[in-house]
């Protein structure tokens, strides 16, 4: 089985009431808050949002961003079964080998959003051969247009990665 480097980020809103089993499921995938191999090992809510970073080139969006160099066939499999079981945002970057080319996972749990595809080394989109060979014989830019129109898809924005609070009330 394959072993690659990737980093996935995780936006969106979880529960407070899911932070041990999310901590838990973060110590087993065995990630790291950077590509070096200190492990992340977070227990509490603050340990999560303290190590959230904001993206800029993702709309400045603060996201909790995990690191491998070691993912099973590029993925995080337990983090990524957990956010999609509780809607929780994220972008997953995986590096290519001999067996498996590198890949971008989309998921936007707000929209039930998920979009996998295939990109070259540097995280670029790769088109499939057949639009590349038609934007080629095309002439016009309305043409071309059309052609690329349905080989890219639009991504939903990634919320901010946030924790919910039990709702508290006054008693008078």
């Amino acid at each position: 089985m394959s072993r690659l480097k990737a980093t996935i980020q995780i936006g969106g809103k979880l529960d407070i009431t899911l932070v041990p089993k999310f901590c838990e499921v973060i110590h087993q995938d065995m990630v790291s808050l950077t590509w070096d191999t200190t492990l992340f090992k977070p227990s509490v809510a603050e340990d999560l949002l303290g190590a959230c970073t904001v993206d800029f080139t993702n709309g400045n969006v603060s996201a909790l961003q995990l690191f491998t160099m070691d993912a099973t066939i590029g993925g995080f499999p337990l983090i990524e079964i957990f956010a999609l079981q509780h809607k929780l945002d994220y972008t997953l970057k995986s590096a290519g080998d001999v067996n498996y080319g590198p890949y971008i996972v989309e998921y936007r749990g707000y929209c039930d959003f998920y979009y996998k595809h295939k990109t070259n080394s540097r995280f670029h989109h790769v088109f499939p051969n057949n639009i590349l060979n038609a934007v080629d014989k095309c002439e016009n830019t309305q043409g071309i247009k059309g052609l690329l129109q349905d080989a890219l898809v639009e991504i939903p924005t990634m919320t901010n990665f946030s924790i919910n609070s039990p709702q508290t009330t006054k008693i008078e």
